[in-house]
């Protein structure tokens, strides 16, 4: 008993808030993408939203594996930062938005985006913390996707009532270069300096 009781400790591990900061900061601009699109894709033209999640998924789980690689052989910066890049042009792209193939497009950017940076971010993360932690970690990681979705969903609907969809839709790309900012100076922080 008292062993366990030695083994507990806080419900979210801070090792692992960088990592999920970033998450959270693109999950946010996710949360544009999966509350609103259906509704500006509709304004715009397109008659089956439908296409650009299909596409989204396609691209995601094609993505995913050779991300992985990348990241694991070259470092999580070399996924995280073109994906973060990819998110803001494609965000900035849905903004003008106004055929079935720029759609799509975006889908195509975005999914990638999505490929490169979540698994990258939860590899980060697991290098972060120590084996007994990995638990309160996910928890951590997978609470600030969550918040992010939410919250973004909720920011972002009345970004779209005060300002319009393709304001919105920039405000969001703005978000993904916050989030790129965020990770380059916080993975420079952390870096090890070289000894004397």
């Amino acid at each position: 008993r008292s062993q366990r009781s030695n083994q507990r400790g806080p419900l979210f591990e801070p090792a692992a808030f960088f990592p999920s900061t970033i998450l959270g900061l693109m999950a946010l601009t996710y949360g544009s993408i999966v509350s609103f699109l259906p509704l500006f894709a509709v304004k715009r033209g397109l008659a089956n939203p439908g296409l650009f999640f299909s596409v989204f998924a396609v691209v995601l789980i094609l993505s995913r594996g050779p991300a992985g690689r990348i990241s694991d052989r070259y470092g999580r910066g070399a996924t995280v930062i073109p994906g973060l890049v990819l998110a803001a042009m494609g965000l900035g792209l849905l903004s003008t938005a106004g055929s079935v193939v720029a759609f799509l497009g975006v889908a195509l950017l975005y999914g990638l985006a999505f490929a490169l940076v979540q698994p990258s971010l939860m590899a980060l993360m697991v290098d972060s913390v120590s084996p007994g932690r990995r638990g309160a970690a996910m928890g951590t990681f997978t609470a600030a996707m969550d918040l992010g979705i939410g919250g973004g969903s909720f920011l972002w609907g009345f970004v779209a009532q005060a300002a319009g969809f393709p304001l919105m839709y920039q405000a969001a790309a703005v978000i993904a270069l916050v989030a790129l900012a965020a990770f380059v100076t916080g993975s420079r922080k952390r870096a090890p300096r070289p000894s004397p």
